[in-house]
């Protein structure tokens, strides 16, 4: 059986059909000439050429973008939420230090202490002549 699977698979590709659609690729031709389609239907590259735009009905001739800044600056001073969420954006978020004592290294100390069983890795020897409650 294996013997007429790798006839088979030999003779793939092989048809005067198959080798009639083969035509050979031109040097320096290119497969794709339109290229990858322009992404201009997403709603990114949409909102960005609209937010430099100015609104309809505004009077000082301000885009989008400096209306947007201009709220969230008059929002930041009645919200601190959005006041830190604007100084974070701007400044970068504040670094939270971590030291010990005098601002020294942290020091770590790990103590094992030993069970009333003599066995410091917490599993109990089988020993039948004494309770779990004795010593």
């Amino acid at each position: 059986m294996a013997d007429f699977a790798d006839k088979q698979r030999s003779k793939r590709g092989m048809h005067p059909n198959s080798l009639a659609n083969l035509k050979p690729f031109q040097k320096g031709g290119n497969a794709n000439p339109k290229g990858r389609p322009s992404k201009d239907v997403s709603l990114t590259s949409l909102l960005k050429i609209e937010i430099e735009k100015v609104p309809p009905g505004e009077k000082q001739n301000r885009t989008w973008r400096q209306l947007l800044v201009l709220a969230w600056l008059t929002g930041a001073m009645k919200n601190p939420a959005l006041l830190k969420e604007l100084l974070e954006r701007l400044e970068g978020k504040v670094i939270q230090g971590i030291a010990g004592p005098d601002d020294g290294p942290i020091e770590i100390k790990v103590i094992y202490t030993q069970r009333r069983n003599g066995n410091s890795n917490g599993t109990q020897k089988a020993n039948p002549s004494q309770s779990p409650d004795s010593p």
